[in-house]
């Protein structure tokens, strides 16, 4: 997970797969997360899952779902991703409700928290919310 930078998101997290899938969702929520995954030898789908709600109840949740670590099933927040388009999601939560915005951006130089941060911050320009952050989500 990576967090704050300048206003820009509050929230940052991806996931990696030694096969080579990887995923970051970064938003503008500034309270509740929570995130875990599953699997099991009877079912040869890996689950990650997780989800966000602000201090005044709009949030998200999505899911992650791979057999094979390069590709995946996404959804978030009721609308499926084909990740072919990217792997890159900024979600932002206002009055109106949720939107995500799908970015095709190179996630391979991200191997631990601090290159998330990095990344970030190189892509700083790419990863904008329309309403900026508010503590008051």
């Amino acid at each position: 997970m990576c967090s704050g930078t300048e206003g820009r998101f509050l929230y940052g997290l991806v996931s990696l797969w030694e096969e080579g899938l990887a995923v970051l969702i970064i938003d503008n929520i500034p309270a509740a997360h929570s995130s875990g995954g599953i699997g099991s030898t009877v079912d040869p789908v890996y689950r990650q899952t997780g989800e966000a709600q602000s201090k005044k109840g709009a949030g998200y949740d999505w899911e992650i779902a791979t057999t094979d670590g390069r590709s995946a099933d996404i959804r978030i927040h009721n609308s499926d991703f084909d990740i072919t388009k990217g792997t890159v999601f900024v979600v932002e939560v206002n009055e109106e409700g949720c939107e995500v915005q799908q970015l095709d951006l190179d996630l391979s130089g991200i191997i631990e928290v601090e290159d998330c941060k990095q990344f970030i911050e190189a892509n700083a320009d790419k990863l904008q919310f329309s309403e900026g952050v508010s503590e008051e989500r």
